[in-house]
């Protein structure tokens, strides 16, 4: 295997360093020398295909190539062919790797599609969808590596490369290719002259599509482990650690504050209120925080009327009641006991409490882990509902940010749940705007579904 184009090739020793190439059809190299999967894996989940999805909608609305003229049909056929060319430089700067893809897949597609337009029984709807679903693949593939992103990080930083691997090819187990451990297409590089012929060599990987091509970094990504990525639990965007231990949170800065500096306290809220022990528990500190201050502030012959409550006695109330604090978060004690512990002057009428709110797992995660092509953007779009049992229907709109939301449910970054603490009901899972479809609405569904987009 020789580097012929148009293809992707990725070299590496092992999957700590790679090198990245885009060979076009004649020949010329271009791409990314000394970078690791994890890096180019975080530079893919992190692109916004807002603007281009708008655009493919905006296509498949000006341009639905069904008519009774064919004359007409194959100008239309030929505009649209122009104005995707036209199109694909928004990609050029945003994702050179897509730009490349759609690029070189346009060029092999013309020959077929001059063939569509000069023959009288060529489907030319089938050619137009063709055309739309190449230039929305940089998206399209980016659907399975941002739920295999989810699956595989999303408050997992304290588990091992292991963990995190088995927990990914057990969810998607039934995916076919398999979603890391795939066929691709390799050769050995040799990179020195020493007496043994292969003792130093490189592995190279060639690939055709993007969707490939993330696979391929994820796999290589988990035969390393000095690199692991990390999801911010404040703001929700993944990154690198610089080093070995435990990261929460990353260094990005929104609103004038980083993660870093607002992310333990935003959590420490969040605790708060889904328990109402720990609650008790903070106000109760409060409360013996003051009565040592007015205590030691105070004449000695002011305190008569005082609880004593000075620095020692304070100090080993404190170190109690943090033990049992613990007790309780590692579920050793119940809420009750934990606060007959800390209850040292006798301040709680009662020590029942409600249950903890801890999240349960929400109907997003869920569907992110019941399908790998999980797509919020067609799932969550605005959505128009008219109520007719109101006194004064009318239509209202529920913003996708809104039912994303409502999806997600307690399981948000701690920015979104400062930002809206409420808890909003969760959709059904399943076709949340229908409820649950039968067996043959689902096939009827999924078939719609795969022809628009080539699948």
């Amino acid at each position: 295997m020789r580097r012929t184009g148009p293809a992707f090739y990725v070299a590496t020793n092992g999957g700590e360093r790679i090198d990245l190439f885009m060979v076009d059809a004649d020949g010329q190299e271009t791409g990314y020398s000394e970078t690791s999967p994890a890096e180019i894996l975080l530079r893919r989940v992190e692109l916004n295909f807002t603007a281009l999805r708008q655009e493919v909608d905006s296509l498949w609305e000006r341009y639905p190539l069904i008519g009774s003229d064919r004359a007409q049909t194959i100008t239309e056929l030929s505009r649209l062919a122009d104005e995707l060319r036209a199109d694909t430089e928004m990609l050029r700067e945003l994702d050179p790797l897509g730009y490349f893809y759609v690029t070189t897949r346009l060029a092999q597609y013309q020959p077929r599609l001059d063939m569509a337009m000069c023959s009288d029984d060529a489907d030319l709807t089938e050619a137009g969808a063709t055309l739309i679903n190449i230039f929305e693949e940089p998206a399209w593939s980016q659907i399975p590596l941002r739920n295999m992103f989810e699956v595989a990080f999303d408050g997992m930083e304290r588990a091992t490369q292991r963990e995190r691997y088995d927990l990914l090819t057990r969810t998607y187990a039934s995916v076919n290719p398999p979603v890391v451990d795939r066929y691709y297409p390799t050769r050995r590089i040799t990179e020195s002259d020493s007496d043994i012929p292969l003792g130093n060599t490189r592995l190279e990987y060639r690939v055709e599509s993007l969707d490939d091509l993330h696979h391929l970094l994820f796999s290589l990504y988990f035969s390393q482990k000095k690199q692991r990525i990390v999801r911010c639990e404040c703001c929700w965007g993944y990154f690198i650690p610089p080093n070995t231990r435990p990261a929460l949170y990353c260094d990005r800065v929104i609103d004038g504050k980083s993660c870093k500096q607002i992310g333990p306290g935003l959590r420490h809220a969040v605790e708060l209120n889904r328990d109402a022990a720990l609650g008790t528990y903070e106000a109760l500190r409060r409360r013996m925080a003051v009565r040592r201050e007015r205590y030691t502030n105070a004449a000695p012959d002011g305190r008569g009327n005082l609880i004593h409550m000075d620095f020692h006695t304070y100090d080993e109330w404190d170190r109690v009641a943090q033990a049992a604090r613990k007790e309780y978060v590692d579920g050793k004690i119940t809420a009750e006991e934990f606060l007959r512990r800390i209850d040292l002057c006798h301040d709680l009428e009662s020590y029942d409490v409600d249950a903890p709110k801890f999240p349960s797992k929400s109907v997003w995660r869920m569907r992110v882990e019941r399908d790998i092509r999980f797509d919020p953007y067609r799932e969550y779009s605005d959505l128009m509902t008219l109520d007719l049992r109101a006194e004064n229907p009318h239509w209202e709109i529920t913003p996708s940010e809104m039912r994303v939301r409502t999806a997600q449910g307690d399981i948000r970054s701690l920015r979104d749940l400062q930002a809206h603490p409420e808890t909003p009901n969760q959709e059904p899972l399943g076709i949340p705007e229908f409820g649950e479809l039968d067996e043959g609405a689902q096939i009827l569904r999924d078939a719609i579904w795969g022809y628009l987009h080539g699948q």
